[in-house]
């Protein structure tokens, strides 16, 4: 081993851990879940880290059941004939900023979002 080469592990480990932690740490903003089908709004919902709760949304054809627990949303296991293949709910928690579940044959799309818009630097 080289002399700088503890220098470079060190600061690749310091890196990776960083990185790890910014990933899995939960968002300290304010997120909404929006539930879309056809692309237009059906349901908006303020997501709470201590508030556990399941609802019903309708649909064109039946409804769709979700869950909320810890800021955190799925697509419930016994969600009644939503999609002939199921694929939707096997996405499983989703809990990051930008993160969806899509349901293509109902064209249903439930998605987690900032409460407040965010300006980045190129926007004029």
């Amino acid at each position: 081993m080289q002399r700088g080469d503890g220098w470079v592990i060190g600061i690749v480990l310091f890196i990776g851990v960083s990185l790890l932690l910014w990933r899995y740490l939960p968002s300290r903003s304010q997120r909404v879940l929006l539930v879309q089908q056809d692309q237009r709004l059906i349901q908006r919902y303020e997501l709470k880290a201590d508030q556990k709760s399941t609802f019903r949304v309708p649909l064109s054809e039946g409804w769709a059941t979700i869950e909320t627990q810890q800021g955190a949303v799925r697509l419930r296991e016994h969600t009644e004939g939503i999609c002939p293949r199921e694929i939707c709910k096997h996405t499983g928690w989703i809990r990051r900023d930008g993160e969806s579940i899509i349901c293509i044959p109902r064209r249903l799309v439930i998605s987690i979002v900032q409460k407040e818009k965010r300006v980045d630097g190129i926007a004029r």
